[in-house]
């Protein structure tokens, strides 16, 4: 089950980058009811499975 879970974050984390509406660490943590370091350890798994994360500090979000 945790797995499940794992992966419906990552997923969760993917679209909203994709649609570039993470905003700052801090706020995709809130959205995602997870602290910040829980952020960075999904995108560094995100980033481990070949995606290319960058933040925009214009756009105050992170994309592809």
């Amino acid at each position: 089950m945790r797995t499940v879970q794992q992966w419906a974050r990552i997923k969760k984390v993917h679209r909203l980058i994709a649609l570039k509406k993470t905003g700052t660490p801090d706020a995709l943590a809130s959205k995602m009811h997870v602290s910040r370091r829980f952020i960075f350890r999904i995108l560094e798994q995100i980033r481990s499975l070949g995606g290319a994360i960058e933040f925009s500090r214009k756009r105050n979000t992170y994309y592809y």
